[in-house]
């Protein structure tokens, strides 16, 4: 399917279905499913990236809860 092209002051404009917009998406039919989707996608990929450091025996107690406490 094109995408539709909008002309407004001599400028071409492409219509899109949805964007990000202060870290939310926004879309066209204001359906928020994929925005909470891709919310539960970061903080999955934030958890995992930070279980492996959660996890290591070489960092103290101490600077996990730093870690843990502050993100």
């Amino acid at each position: 399917m094109q995408p539709k092209i909008q002309n407004m002051n001599y400028k071409k404009y492409h219509e899109i279905s949805e964007f990000k917009y202060l870290g939310s998406l926004v879309s066209y039919n204001t359906d928020c499913g994929r925005d909470i989707q891709a919310r539960i996608t970061a903080g999955n990929l934030s958890y995992q990236a930070l279980s492996k450091i959660m996890e290591s025996s070489y960092i103290q107690i101490h600077k996990i809860k730093n870690i843990y406490f502050n993100n």
